[in-house]
């Protein structure tokens, strides 16, 4: 009876090494991982701002003064060529007289010669047309490549027979005449000291060059309008050892700011200028005269 107390008691104590063999083995299977406090999120803590790079900026270039920033006295051109009998005539003088085609002149011009300027008759072997570079060619080509207007021709030097269609003739370039219409003298003006200190610009945004050369900067745009002819310049240009050529040469202006500047002559045109005069003789167009120039 004594061994069943003692039974018991054994029973207990590998009842309890059983239970704390299974803890130690439940803490083993689990085991507690060390956390450092820096890798802890914190509820407390900011994140520190993005630093931006700085990015200076420049004021922007001032911009350019405008090249037409000045009053303006503008010229409406009139071409009455378009349409008339006249119209396929000039289209080939221009072509003929771009090519310096001295047969054709031959074809226009009556063998006595035609009035030139305001002096006598000259005739063809006196333009010496056989040099394509001749002074003359200038002058043609800088008269027809301009509009042109119906005009009434009183030529002395040349018998004309006209039909009644083309009882009118034709003026090429008409620059002048439409200046002085448009901007007429003042009352009491006597002869043409009115026109002489005046440059006509023909054609639309034409360069002003600070120099005659094409390398210098630009100082203004003219289109169709009348400028002041800088004569003080133009004597200096243009004295006894250089001549103006009306189409490769340069005209010295004044702006109306004041400013002085170089109109390229091919765009510049002075009230007196040559200008040519046809007319149907026996029903074939001639050039009858070249007034103006003087």
């Amino acid at each position: 009876m004594q061994k069943a107390p003692l039974m018991i008691a054994i029973a207990a104590i590998c009842a309890g090494g059983i239970g704390i063999g299974i803890a130690a083995t439940s803490n083993r299977s689990a085991p507690r991982v060390a956390v450092s406090p820096s890798s802890q999120p914190s509820s407390s803590a900011t994140p520190s701002p993005a630093t931006s790079p700085v990015v200076t900026t420049s004021p922007p270039p001032p911009k350019p003064a405008p090249l037409d920033d000045f009053p303006h006295q503008r010229l409406v051109f009139r071409d009455e060529v378009n349409g008339s009998p006249f119209a396929p005539f000039r289209d080939r003088a221009r072509a003929a007289i771009k090519r310096r085609d001295v047969a054709f002149m031959k074809s226009v011009v009556p063998k006595a010669g035609i009035g030139v300027g305001y002096g006598a008759p000259q005739t063809l072997q006196q333009w010496t047309l056989e040099n394509p570079n001749a002074p003359f060619w200038s002058v043609l080509e800088k008269a027809i490549i301009g509009p042109c207007s119906l005009s009434n021709v009183r030529s002395e030097s040349v018998p004309m027979v006209r039909s009644e269609q083309t009882a009118d003739g034709f003026v090429c370039s008409n620059a002048g005449g439409e200046f002085e219409k448009q901007y007429p003298p003042s009352p009491g003006t006597q002869g043409v000291g009115h026109l002489i200190d005046k440059v006509i610009i023909e054609g639309e945004h034409v360069n002003v060059r600070a120099q005659p050369t094409t390398n210098s900067a630009i100082v203004a745009r003219l289109s169709n309008e009348v400028v002041k002819l800088d004569q003080k310049s133009f004597e200096t240009l243009y004295g006894e050892q250089q001549r103006y050529d009306p189409i490769n040469s340069w005209m010295p202006i004044v702006l109306p700011n004041g400013k002085p500047g170089y109109v390229s002559s091919r765009y510049a045109r002075q009230p007196l200028e040559n200008q040519l005069i046809f007319a149907q003789i026996n029903g074939k167009w001639q050039l009858t005269e070249i007034p103006g120039g003087d």
